[in-house]
C-alpha cells in the first residue's frame, strides 16, 4: 500500500514493486498545540508583556524557572549584546540588562506561536 501526493510516483512504485494503490491522499494534519508547562509558560510571558509597575521582576523569575523546567533556555537561548549566550547557572539574572530580557521573551513568545501552530500528522486513513 502506498500513499502518494505524485500520481507518477506512485504508478512507477506499483509497477515496480507490485503495489497496490488506495489513494493519493495523505493522512490529514492537524496543530500541535502547547500544553502542560508551554501552555503555562505561554501564559506567563503574555502576562509580562502586558503588565506595568513593580511586578515585572516577579513575572521574570517565574518566566525563567517555568522555562528552565521545561527546556525552552536552550531553544531560545538568552544572549548578551555581544551575542553570547548568557549561562544562567553562572550568572545572576539581575546582571543581564533589563533590554535583552525584554527581548527574550520576545523571541521566547515567537517561538511558543511557531511550536504552537506547527503542524503534524494526526492519524491515518482507515481502510475498510
Amino acid at each position: 500500500v502506498y500513499a502518494m501526493n505524485n500520481p507518477s510516483e506512485s504508478i512507477l512504485a506499483k509497477r515496480r514493486g507490485y503495489g497496490a494503490l488506495v489513494s493519493y491522499n495523505v493522512p490529514p494534519y492537524g496543530r500541535a498545540g502547547l500544553y502542560m508547562e508551554l501552555a503555562n509558560l505561554k501564559e506567563l510571558v503574555e502576562e509580562y508583556r502586558s503588565v506595568e509597575g513593580g511586578a515585572e521582576a516577579e513575572l521574570m523569575e517565574a518566566i525563567l524557572s517555568t522555562a528552565q523546567r521545561a527546556g525552552m533556555v536552550s531553544d531560545v537561548p538568552i544572549t548578551t549584546s555581544d551575542g553570547e549566550v548568557v549561562d544562567l547557572d553562572s550568572v545572576d539574572i539581575d546582571e543581564v540588562p533589563r533590554d535583552r530580557l525584554n527581548e527574550w521573551v520576545g523571541d521566547l513568545s515567537m517561538y511558543l506561536v511557531e511550536l504552537q501552530n506547527r503542524l503534524f500528522s494526526s492519524g491515518l486513513r482507515k481502510f475498510g
